[in-house]
């Protein structure tokens, strides 16, 4: 080896190697023992020591770690693992759960978990309800959703009346029964909706028809 090809060599910094990899060498020791377990030497804070020098003394890793930094943001320290303890209970002696009991909710099979569902037999379940009680409810339901349908419309028959009753223009007329009552049938839902599946359907609809009826009576 000649000086000048000594001196090129010598020149190689560690940022220069990491773009040319042909310049790199590859070590065979470890390829040699894969199955050998590598001792080590250094001890944890001389490779942060180690890795430290590496950083601040090669300028093509420094460049990365600014890029990093200035795109994505500096990470911050570790979350501290959260300290859960495990708390000791006891069955409740007025507990009123019996193992024999026929209306115990069942476990799922597959997944383990106790399914809140009708039982067989259930009073309240509606598929339960004699056939007399679910004509009795589709016929009210029906009734209900024919009226409902009918009220949005039915003042348009007679738009003249209000308009000179109430000595006002037709807009004004329009716009105080069918705007306000078809705007109910878009937000209406929105509110009794979720209600309806936190208390019930029975609740919102007594309270709600009652609403109706009252505003419906000559």
């Amino acid at each position: 080896m000649t000086s000048s090809e000594f001196q090129d060599n010598s020149s190689t910094t560690i940022d220069d190697a990491s773009i040319n990899s042909d310049k790199v060498n590859r070590y065979e020791g470890d390829d040699a023992k894969p199955n050998s377990l590598r001792s080590r030497s250094n001890s944890r804070s001389e490779d942060k020591e180690s890795l430290e020098r590496l950083i601040t003394n090669n300028r093509g890793v420094e460049r990365i770690v600014t890029e990093l930094e200035e795109g994505a943001g500096k990470l911050g320290d570790l979350e501290e693992p959260y300290d859960i303890k495990k708390i000791e209970t006891h069955p409740d002696p007025n507990s009123t759960l019996n193992e024999q009991d026929p209306w115990k909710y069942p476990v799922d099979q597959e997944t383990g978990i106790r399914l809140v569902t009708f039982v067989p037999g259930d009073e309240k379940n509606p598929m339960n309800k004699t056939k007399t009680m679910k004509w009795i409810y589709t016929a009210v339901l029906g009734s209900i959703c024919f009226v409902v349908a009918l009220g949005s419309a039915i003042v348009t028959g007679d738009i003249g009346g209000p308009v000179e009753y109430f000595q006002v223009s037709e807009e004004v007329v329009i716009l105080a029964s069918v705007t306000m009552f078809v705007l109910g049938f878009g937000f209406g839902p929105c509110v009794f909706a979720p209600v309806s599946e936190e208390i019930g359907r029975q609740p919102v609809y007594v309270v709600t028809l009652f609403l109706g009826v009252i505003f419906i009576i000559p």
